[in-house]
């Protein structure tokens, strides 16, 4: 997740995974935040950002899959709903 330099605004990243688990990585002004890594099993996984910018400032979010011994998965994201 990259916010951008637009102070005060922070972004958070959660991850879910099938079985509820979770993990979250915030950012708060000026670049990346950190990984959001959540080792899981195989299925699908929820992904939500949250947003504290009233203005809708935009963000790039990229999201990675890896098998059991790290190898990158094709990974199919598909974004559901943004507000």
């Amino acid at each position: 997740m990259n916010e951008g330099n637009t102070a005060g605004v922070q972004l958070s990243m959660q991850v879910i995974d099938p079985g509820g688990r979770a993990t979250t990585a915030s950012n708060v002004d000026n670049g990346l935040s950190p990984f959001a890594v959540l080792t899981g099993r195989a299925g699908t996984y929820l992904v939500t950002v949250h947003n504290n910018n009233a203005a809708g400032e935009g963000y790039p979010v990229s999201v990675d899959c890896h098998d059991g011994n790290g190898d990158a998965l094709e990974a199919q994201v598909i974004r559901v709903q943004n507000q």
